[in-house]
């Protein structure tokens, strides 16, 4: 009956306290780890909106400025993100509407969509 006993004194391992304070310390950097990421995620989304609707408002405003009525099937390349940009326009009578859609080429992503329309001038 002693040789159990002097057994269980010389096993050597974590108590149950310290093992609860590491999976404390360890939850509270994973914490903050995933807080870092979300933020870090937050803004390349917040730059991707930031970079594809100046895309689209820069076209609509030509397209509206020059009366432009032709579509448009394009990619563009900002930095190291490319964008495909789609124009889609319709002529109904004189009545021209225009949709302008970019979408993150990786991904497939649409990240904005604009729609407009404007009158043709008798002159056109």
């Amino acid at each position: 009956m002693e040789i159990g006993i002097t057994k269980l004194k010389d096993q050597s391992g974590f108590t149950i306290l310290e093992v609860m304070i590491a999976a404390t310390v360890f939850m509270i950097g994973f914490a903050v780890m995933i807080s870092l990421l979300d933020t870090t995620i937050s803004r390349a989304s917040t730059k991707e909106l930031f970079i594809s609707s100046s895309i689209a408002d820069e076209l609509m405003i030509e397209t509206i400025l020059v009366k432009d009525t032709t579509s448009l099937d394009t990619v563009i390349t900002q930095g190291n993100i490319s964008y495909d940009v789609k124009k889609i326009s319709r002529v109904h009578d004189k009545l021209v509407e225009i949709n302008i859609t970019v979408i993150r080429r990786k991904t497939g992503r649409k990240l904005i969509e604009l729609h407009n329309e404007f009158i043709l001038s008798e002159k056109q």
